[in-house]
């Protein structure tokens, strides 16, 4: 994961104080986040974490504080993005994107995934770069494919590569050497795996002083777009088997 800036130091702060409510049923304790918008822009609308070793009747009198250093288990979780929160993490990242050679970025949602476009300079050369992201549900994530990439002007760099240039500045990838599950990766020209619950997990919760919880069985079950919005879904496997996902879909990037 790459270093966070002052905006996400303002965002970690903002993750203390998160707000659980306790789910009780089936012989099972869950907590539920309260539905919130995080960094300005990933909105959550669920998240739910199995309680371990839960005895009945559950003593509720000592709050959320009792459950914090537990190893609670990701039981599901529902992001969401639109328009407007794509809008908010570009203007997050505009300095590393500047970095990198990108002007002007525009990400909106359309039907069947995301538009993309940008103003790209190379040395004195700068050309209009366009693309449609499309995300496939992956076993280990989110998959991210760049797809319909087109250059207007002449550049030093073929499209394809200042395309995927982008991608990784966008989603803030890493090269195969780097560490933890969390990273997301490149898997090759315009391809990224992102692995979305484990990156929000371990930035958000051990700032807010809970335990970071397990997430291993939960897997991407449904990717999909309406309008002008994008809704990301995880479930946990059933008997220690992988939830099947469905036929890949389009989304935007999380």
């Amino acid at each position: 994961m790459s270093e966070p800036g002052p905006s996400a130091d303002k965002a970690d702060a903002r993750a203390r104080g998160l707000k659980f409510e306790i789910q009780i049923g089936e012989g099972r304790g869950s907590l539920l986040l309260r539905p919130r918008t995080f960094f300005d822009w990933l909105r959550v609308e669920r998240l739910e974490f199995e309680i371990p070793r839960v005895c009945f009747p559950l003593d509720i009198t000592q709050g959320m504080a009792q459950f914090q250093r537990q190893r609670c288990r990701v039981a599901g979780a529902v992001f969401s993005v639109d328009d407007r929160a794509l809008a908010a993490l570009l203007r997050e990242r505009v300095a590393l994107l500047g970095a990198g050679g990108f002007e002007d970025v525009r990400l909106r949602l359309c039907a069947g995934g995301a538009e993309l476009a940008a103003k790209v300079r190379v040395g004195g050369e700068s050309a209009d770069l366009t693309a449609h992201a499309r995300f496939e549900a992956d076993p280990r994530g989110l998959r991210v494919r760049l797809a319909d990439v087109r250059l207007f002007g002449f550049l030093r760099r073929p499209a394809l590569l200042a395309a995927h240039d982008l991608l990784s500045v966008l989603v803030g990838a890493a090269g195969a050497e780097a560490e933890g599950e969390e990273v997301p990766r490149l898997l090759g020209l315009g391809e990224a795996l992102v692995r979305p619950i484990e990156l929000f997990l371990a930035r958000v919760l051990p700032a807010a002083g809970w335990r970071l919880p397990d997430a291993g069985g939960v897997r991407v079950t449904a990717v999909e777009v309406g309008g002008e919005r994008a809704e990301l879904r995880y479930e946990r496997a059933e008997g220690g088997v992988a939830v099947e996902a469905g036929p890949p879909a389009a989304a935007a990037i999380l």
